[in-house]
């Protein structure tokens, strides 16, 4: 099935708006938090770049692209980081053990 040039733009431009987006309000917020008395500016802005991580993630996702497993790990890693540092022990066991895995599976499938 072919995509017709207007829905191909559309795809496009709405991309780039939810990116933009997401990009704005992630940064918005870091910026926000960071100014918060005892916060871990380290931990904080690696929270925040899994986060436009995982949104490119979802993206790429959408759009059919193979990349998205690469974009995937990098959000799952920084997500079982960050649980880990914050002892959430059941989120850092489900992305260390099992979304993890799934990034490496998802390519090996999607690549055959």
């Amino acid at each position: 099935m072919m995509t017709s040039v207007k829905e191909r733009r559309f795809n496009l431009a709405f991309n780039i708006f939810l990116v933009t987006g997401m990009l704005l309000a992630v940064t918005a917020t870091t910026i926000f938090k960071v100014q918060q008395p005892g916060v871990r500016t380290f931990m904080l802005l690696l929270a925040a770049f899994g986060s436009v991580m995982g949104v490119v993630n979802t993206v790429m996702s959408a759009n059919g692209n193979i990349l998205t497993f690469v974009f995937g790990f990098i959000d799952v890693l920084i997500g079982t980081i960050v649980y880990f540092d914050n002892g959430i022990m059941g989120n850092f066991a489900l992305h260390a053990f099992y979304f993890l895995p799934m990034q490496f599976i998802g390519f090996w499938q999607w690549s055959k």
